[in-house]
């Protein structure tokens, strides 16, 4: 049986082998484009006992483009619904993403972090839609398959103001995103 030890060496190994540093950067003026899914988990909730709950968690889909302003920045739109039982939010968010490619093998860490805005729908009678608007920092990996196609996984976090007919409350949830990023 192999040790973690040795299957942490041969996955570094392969990582390394799969293209040479030059196949995986970046340039300026380049997009990007990411399709994701995942999910979230509301850990503080807007007045979680009244019939304009938020949901407790739920299911994250949607797509995210990028515009290389330089080898490691770039601007980014998002677009992520959120599916939870009863409601269905419409997500955008607008931002900024730093890579960190100063590595010589394809796996590419970053930081991230957007202004979010979303609508809150309910699909059944009782709750009332709201607006959401917070600020997404996440933190993420991409490994690049390809020169034109990298996998990742991102770690994010989002404190929300919650406006209900009128008066602000606060949500935070925390969500994790698997990606699949083309150059175009």
């Amino acid at each position: 049986m192999m040790t973690m030890k040795s299957r942490i060496a041969i996955f570094v190994a392969l990582c390394g082998l799969s293209l040479p540093s030059f196949a995986y950067q970046l340039q300026a003026t380049e997009w990007l484009v990411k399709p994701t899914m995942g999910g979230r988990i509301n850990v503080v909730t807007a007045e979680r006992n009244t019939p304009q709950a938020s949901p407790g968690g739920g299911f994250l889909i949607g797509a995210d483009l990028e515009y290389m302003v330089d080898k490691s920045t770039s601007a980014i739109l998002e677009f992520h619904p959120f599916f939870a039982s009863g409601f269905i939010e419409v997500g955008f968010g607008v931002g900024a993403k730093y890579r960190f490619d100063g590595n010589d093998i394809p796996l590419i860490p970053y930081g991230a972090a957007t202004v979010t805005f979303g609508w809150l729908l309910p699909t059944m009678a009782g709750p009332s839609t709201h607006f959401n608007m917070g600020l997404r920092p996440a933190i993420g990996l991409d490994y690049f398959v390809t020169r034109d196609m990298a996998i990742g996984l991102e770690f994010g976090c989002q404190p929300t103001l919650v406006l209900i007919s009128g008066t602000a409350s606060f949500d935070l949830s925390l969500d994790v995103l698997l990606g699949m990023t083309w150059r175009l």
